[in-house]
């Protein structure tokens, strides 16, 4: 995908990902000199070649560039952030929805989208509070406030979802309005475990695994 006429291309990048019935759905970037490429389509691996979905389009960027893209499970929804808003772009078709205006403050609107496993929400941290917002409609909800949040994971189960506040894991349910956990440890690095009953994470150099209460820690 990088090859042929894109074999001159300085920043060729390529994200794949299965979507079943052994096809892969690809995304291909570049940036070079301002200008940003960008092309989605299928393809069945090794020697189908692929089938453009959109693309390819060309445009000067203006202000800053699109974040890398975040996909749905599905495949069939692309999150990403652009001047500090964010926005969910159907796959095929290209229209884009807006979940959240661009902030008046590019640097409280920083944080990255994370999808609900199963497609139907997008998590993300704008102006110090965890928000989530349902697509492809982009009803918002105000999960959790507070200072210096940082990543977030949502459990494969889409019960729980782990974030950093102030550099200390903590666990919230989704739905409802409970309050999150007490501190789980000092991490900024984490990942759920794919039953949902366990996170593992990286404290220093040593690799933590422990159960999502807070209980079961070992190393």
């Amino acid at each position: 995908l990088c090859s042929g006429p894109r074999s001159s291309l300085l920043g060729c990048d390529v994200v794949a990902w299965w979507i079943g019935d052994g096809r892969l759905r690809y995304k291909v970037s570049d940036i070079v000199s301002n200008l940003f490429v960008d092309e989605i389509g299928t393809f069945s691996p090794p020697n189908a070649p692929p089938t453009v979905l959109r693309g390819s389009s060309v445009a000067t960027m203006v202000a800053t560039l699109r974040t890398p893209a975040f996909f749905s499970a599905s495949g069939q929804f692309e999150a990403y952030t652009r001047d500090a808003g964010l926005y969910v772009m159907a796959i095929p078709g290209g229209q884009v929805t807006t979940l959240a205006a661009p902030c008046l403050f590019v640097s409280a609107c920083e944080g990255q989208p994370v999808w609900a496993p199963n497609g139907q929400f997008v998590y993300i941290v704008r102006n110090a509070a965890i928000w989530e917002f349902s697509v492809p409609g982009g009803v918002g909800r105000q999960l959790y406030a507070a200072a210096n949040l940082g990543r977030l994971a949502v459990s494969p189960d889409g019960l729980k979802i782990a974030f950093a506040e102030n550099g200390v894991l903590r666990i919230r349910l989704i739905a409802g309005s409970s309050a999150p956990s007490s501190g789980l440890g000092s991490a900024s690095v984490f990942t759920w475990s794919p039953d949902s009953k366990s996170l593992a994470m990286m404290i220093g150099p040593t690799l933590v695994v422990m159960n999502a209460d807070g209980t079961g820690t070992r190393t």
